[in-house]
């Protein structure tokens, strides 16, 4: 077969082909290496450290009394990662101080479904407000023992120190003696 020779114009047209794509495959190649270095710049987060950054968020979610479950799926968290954040991370005063601070929003739930009963209300409706408030005023209680819970102050007072004072003698000197 015999080759054909290229025309001065087809000559320029396959040379400006070639240089366009080697032109391309450079810009391909960078594209590529700038995407490897970025995917490994880029660090997945930890659930601890999800929490950490949003805490304030977290903190007010549970100041507002947002069920645990609500929180965890708002920052794609596990139970255990929310439980240890509130229980053992340098936010965990905040967060417990906001679980106190919830407490009183479930007070408030309790009384409110209280209120809502009617007159009009079945026997059923009615023993399930109060089932509800009951569980809130429970949870409440769990929450702020303090101020919801049921607290009993025991306090023993000795007055006649002479008998122990005798005690206390007679048993330093029997280790005194087994010395």
């Amino acid at each position: 077969m015999k080759e054909k020779k290229l025309t001065k114009k087809e000559k320029s047209v396959l040379n400006k082909a070639v240089f366009a794509a080697t032109k391309r495959k450079k810009v391909v190649n960078e594209v590529v290496k700038v995407t490897r270095e970025v995917e490994s710049n880029l660090k997945r987060l930890t659930q601890a450290e999800i929490l950490d950054l949003n805490a304030d968020e977290v903190i007010e979610m549970i100041r507002q009394a947002k069920s645990y479950e609500e929180i965890q799926k708002r920052f794609c968290v596990c139970a255990d990662a929310l439980f240890r954040f509130v229980a053992q991370s340098e936010h965990s005063p905040r967060a417990r101080e906001a679980q106190r601070q919830s407490a009183e929003t479930i007070a408030e739930k309790a009384e409110n479904s209280l209120l809502q009963i009617q007159a009009d209300d079945t026997q059923a409706s009615v023993t399930r407000q109060r089932e509800l408030a009951s569980h809130y005023r429970w949870l409440a209680a769990k929450k702020n023992p303090a101020k919801f819970g049921d607290s009993t102050k025991i306090s023993a007072e000795i007055k006649d120190t002479s008998s122990t004072r005798a005690w206390l003698e007679e048993t330093l000197a029997t280790i005194d003696k087994n010395k």
